[in-house]
């Protein structure tokens, strides 16, 4: 192949290279999940300090010193929820939030964000409280809600954690036990419905009309 042959097959590869990267650079460009609408959690309740008490053996009594021998160890901290989250009968979320705070002794606060496509959804929304903090699975937290909820209101939970008397009394800045939420909700693209507490009712509520940023 001469050199004017090679000249001539550059000149041409270069065209059709240009030709090509100038007809990509009229393709619109989406972003992955641009379109999409937003399922936004967003809330806090200060929840309700919960006391764990375990019988000492013999010999823990034994190493103690006389005057901290005491039949009953006892640590507090604010009990966690479960949040679980159905739309259009798929689980999304089904999770153990826990209070803030190093010794979770702070609110607890729920902030997640869930992008679905734009329609009507069917959401189904469950936070209910669990004094104890393993990481159980949710249908058996669900089947036993009704029964720690009794147990509630007599001063324990389903696993023997001790409730304060201010919780039990209503003293508490009014956290629930219990919040759930089912409501068809119907979103555009780039909808955003936000799912918050309302202290007032008290109860989960729909916000509609926010935009995505």
């Amino acid at each position: 192949m001469n050199a004017a042959l090679r000249a001539t097959l550059a000149v041409v590869v270069t065209g059709i290279a240009m030709a090509a990267l100038a007809a990509l650079s009229r393709v619109p460009y989406r972003e992955p999940g641009a379109g999409d609408a937003v399922l936004r959690l967003s809330w806090r309740v200060r929840g309700i300090r919960v006391q764990e008490c375990r019988t000492l053996t013999p010999e823990e009594l034994a190493a103690l010193p006389p005057h901290m021998r005491r039949p009953e160890v006892c640590e507090g901290r604010i009990a966690p929820y479960r949040l679980r989250l159905r739309v259009d009968g798929r689980v999304l979320a089904d999770t153990l939030v826990h209070a803030a705070g190093a010794r979770e002794d702070r609110p607890v606060y729920v902030f997640r964000e869930f992008r679905v496509e734009p329609g009507v959804h069917r959401v189904e929304l469950r936070f209910d409280r669990e004094a104890g903090g393993g990481e159980g699975a949710g249908e058996e937290h669900e089947r036993r809600g009704e029964a720690a909820r009794s147990d509630d209101e007599r001063g324990h939970d389903a696993r023997g954690v001790r409730l304060r008397d201010d919780a039990r009394r209503g003293r508490n800045g009014g956290s629930p036990a219990h919040l759930e939420l089912e409501a068809d909700v119907d979103l555009e693209p780039g909808d955003v419905a936000l799912i918050t507490y309302d202290p007032e009712r008290p109860a989960l509520v729909v916000r509609r009309g926010a935009q995505q940023p």
